[in-house]
């Protein structure tokens, strides 16, 4: 008998960091009990499930069956959505999240790696007002260049090579950030810059990001988690009050 998997989202499911989780859980095909909530007004009882930064996504794993909103001591809680895609791995060995071959697992860390820090970092800095969109730009090069050649013999169209793995989990949600920033030009930063970047993505310049980003569009676990209109939506609400 498989142990309990609990996870902890954003009631209104807009976190590009839950959408990683969520999707690494279709693709691992883990039977988990689901709970949302809203996260500037958190329950009490989460501070059981994560204590020490009271971020999402967590999880609980193992221990009795129990309610959401009641997590055993028994179980073991995890958070941060980089940690929670290894351990899920970890526990679906057959997922191939993380393939068996060390060089294609370090591939999968080192295509992560590049994410968080040419990507991610730079669309969190636009975020607070502080960033500009030159970083998202090279960030994204850094990542094209990652990608393998959807045509060669040992190439695929995801992120490094034929299966879906990890790499994918991680990335996929960020494109989907930069959607919305392109489509609504809504953040903390200067007008007309979302209009911009969606202008530098449909350059031929980023034609193979565009392929990949078709096919990882196209994967089931993809459409289940990232629905664009229920997250332009909640965009347009948050950013209309701030």
């Amino acid at each position: 008998m498989s142990e309990q998997i609990t996870y902890y989202h954003d009631t209104l499911k807009l976190s590009p960091f839950c959408h990683r989780v969520e999707i690494a859980l279709l693709e691992a095909g883990a039977s988990y009990t689901a709970l949302g909530f809203d996260i500037y007004n958190k329950p009490a009882w989460f501070a059981q499930v994560n204590p020490s930064t009271g971020k999402i996504p967590a999880i609980t794993y193992g221990g009795p069956n129990v309610a959401p909103e009641e997590p055993s001591p028994l179980s073991f809680k995890l958070t941060e959505s980089y940690v929670l895609l290894e351990f899920l791995a970890d526990i679906f060995p057959n997922s191939n999240l993380l393939p068996t071959n060390p060089i294609a697992r370090a591939r999968v860390r080192f295509f992560m790696d590049i994410a968080v820090r040419a990507v991610e970092a730079p669309i969190t800095e636009l975020f607070r007002g502080s960033g500009s969109i030159d970083k998202i730009i090279e960030g994204l090069e850094k990542i094209q260049v990652l990608l393998p050649d959807p045509d060669a013999a040992d190439g695929g169209e995801f992120a490094i090579g034929k299966d879906f793995t990890n790499a994918d989990c991680a990335f996929v949600p960020l494109l989907s950030v930069l959607e919305i920033i392109g489509k609504t030009d809504l953040g903390k930063f200067q007008p007309g810059l979302g209009k911009k970047l969606a202008e530098e993505l449909a350059g031929d310049k980023f034609e193979r990001l565009r392929q990949y980003k078709k096919a990882v569009w196209a994967r089931e676990s993809v459409q289940k988690v990232i629905d664009l209109d229920r997250i332009e939506s909640g965009w347009r609400t948050r950013f209309s009050r701030e």
